[in-house]
């Protein structure tokens, strides 16, 4: 069983993140800067491909990652993830253990986190219900699952998307489940994450909500009429928004996604 970890990166010069990651198996990076091409090196723990592109957005670059990979599991990376020495056994052995597995999600240790950054410390093996999920740094799946059901990262969502900047691993496991993939929680901690900056968190302002609209619309459209009101009950004290605004930005989300504008889209069309 072969353990692979998929790095999302922007502006690399050469494979220095391959050590500030601590990678210990086989890797691919998609490196997203100015040029289009691939190298390769050899260690003695595995080989790290390097895929440079010209294209931009996070989940073009797992989808990039996913297509070019080759391991048997995958675990998902960013360049704000450090792994602790020997994560590859403990992937190996969770998956062995827990045989109808194809969806492993693993604790993180968070660092520098954010005010409101909340991080679920597992203590047992446990199936993920239906409307659960994890950020993806979390995560390692079987790669093969994960084809032969066709799923991908939404690139309308996530960092650098130009569309809406969130909610790109949520949609991923909305799909998972609706796929009727086996996900588990595992009570192992298999790295370290800096939480110290973000690509894309600007707080809990009206382009948030707007895109927890288009979240809703994509993830769950049958149910997102009764899902919209966890949010003003959830984000109570949290956003400065009364609940009626984040109600009529959710709502606008759902009407902009009918035709994938963004935020700053729809209100120019709409004033």
């Amino acid at each position: 069983m072969s353990i692979q970890v998929l790095i999302s990166a922007m502006n690399e010069e050469d494979f220095g993140i391959a050590a500030r990651c601590n990678i210990q198996t086989d890797a691919v990076i998609i490196n997203q800067c100015d040029v289009d091409s691939r190298e390769k090196l050899m260690e003695t723990f595995g080989t790290i491909t390097m895929v440079n592109t010209r294209e931009r957005g996070l989940s073009k670059s797992r989808n990039m990652a996913l297509k070019n990979a080759t391991g048997d599991i995958c675990v998902i990376c960013d360049d704000d993830v450090r792994y602790i020495d020997g994560y590859g056994e403990i992937i190996k052995h969770a998956f062995e253990e827990v045989k109808d597995a194809d969806i492993l999600v693993f604790n993180i240790k968070p660092v520098n986190a954010r005010e409101g950054e909340e991080e679920t410390t597992f203590r047992s093996i446990k199936r993920i219900p239906r409307y659960k999920s994890y950020g993806s740094v979390h995560i390692a799946f079987r790669r093969n699952s994960i084809l032969r059901s066709g799923i991908l990262f939404n690139e309308n969502f996530g960092a650098g998307s130009g569309c809406y900047s969130m909610s790109e691993d949520t949609i991923f496991f909305a799909a998972a489940h609706k796929a009727r993939l086996k996900c588990y929680t595992y009570p192992r901690c298999i790295a370290e994450v800096d939480f110290s900056a973000s690509s894309w968190f600007r707080g809990y302002d009206a382009e948030y909500f707007y895109d927890i609209g288009a979240f809703l619309t994509e993830a769950y459209p049958r149910e997102k009429a009764l899902l919209k009101w966890y949010y003003p009950l959830r984000m109570r004290g949290i956003t400065e928004l009364p609940a009626s605004e984040i109600m009529k930005m959710i709502n606008a989300g759902m009407k902009g996604y009918a035709n994938k504008k963004s935020f700053r889209e729809y209100f120019a069309a709409n004033d």
